[in-house]
């Protein structure tokens, strides 16, 4: 019994750890993939415990479940945050990235993008200005008077959009067709994610 509530605390912890790590490093994912199922195996193995020790054990019988379904419960809290913690200040989370020093450094470099004549080709100074904030060029109409600059983290791009006129039904970059906002951050600014 004892060896089965501890498998429980450390294969929990060692699973929220790993999605935690995995907002930093998608290297984080292996661990994931033998965690995961080995969490499930322990929802068997602790399932089979109460029924094979129910007879001679009672209700002691239910201490490792219990383990099991509470550490469940904090190792899921404990991911999220995790998550918060770690990603808090980057251009995955508008709230604490997007501050208003960010944002006046960035109107001057997307309105040069938006001045320049060529939409598919950003200077190295453009470039290397975005880059100090983790954002790239992905997108920029001319005629609509539209900028995207982005992040990409997790399979996911984070899209901070700026339109002068401030039109919220914007293209998405180099596809061809519009997609909504999900976010207003004001100042004609807005945020999605894809």
């Amino acid at each position: 019994m004892k060896i089965l509530i501890a498998l429980n605390f450390a294969v929990g912890l060692l699973l929220a750890a790993s999605f935690i790590a995995l907002d930093r490093s998608e290297l984080a994912v292996l661990p994931g993939m033998v965690l995961l199922p080995g969490f499930l195996v322990l929802a068997v193995a602790n399932f089979l415990f109460v029924l094979n020790q129910w007879k001679t054990r009672h209700f002691r019988a239910f201490i490792p479940i219990g383990t099991y379904i509470g550490i469940a419960v904090v190792s899921v809290a404990m991911a999220k945050i995790g998550s918060d913690l770690v990603l808090k200040g980057t251009p995955c989370r508008p709230e604490s990235f997007f501050t208003g020093q960010t944002k006046s450094d960035l109107v001057p470099i997307v309105n040069a993008m938006i001045t320049a004549r060529r939409s598919e080709i950003f200077s190295p100074e453009i470039r290397e200005q975005l880059s100090k904030h983790s954002l790239k060029p992905l997108f920029v109409d001319t005629n609509l008077e539209i900028a995207v600059v982005g992040y990409y983290h997790t399979r996911s791009w984070f899209e901070y959009i700026y339109s002068k006129n401030g039109s919220t039904n914007l293209p998405r970059a180099n596809t061809g067709y519009t997609q909504p906002v999900e976010k207003s951050l004001g100042d004609n600014w807005y945020f999605r994610v894809w």
